[in-house]
């Protein structure tokens, strides 16, 4: 539902028009279908991000990202 991209399914690399006009349609029908569950009920991007962190979770130690740099550190532009 929420996949950044296009699908396995959805790529038109290769394929005949009457195939890309299918992927284009399965792409087209998910991003519709989304929007209306996250419209019908808003404690769904809650539930998914309540599920992405348990998920992550045992996998925090890895996903460390560096300090963010100070304003003092940064070049100053001319």
């Amino acid at each position: 539902m929420y996949a950044a991209g296009p699908l396995p399914h959805e790529q038109l690399d290769g394929l005949d028009i009457t195939a890309a006009i299918a992927a284009i349609e399965a792409r087209e029908s998910r991003l519709l279908a989304a929007r209306d569950i996250t419209v019908t009920d808003p404690t769904v991007t809650e539930l998914v991000r309540e599920r992405l962190v348990d998920v992550l979770i045992p996998y925090a130690a890895q996903l460390r990202i560096a300090a963010p740099a100070t304003a003092a550190s940064l070049p100053l532009a001319a």
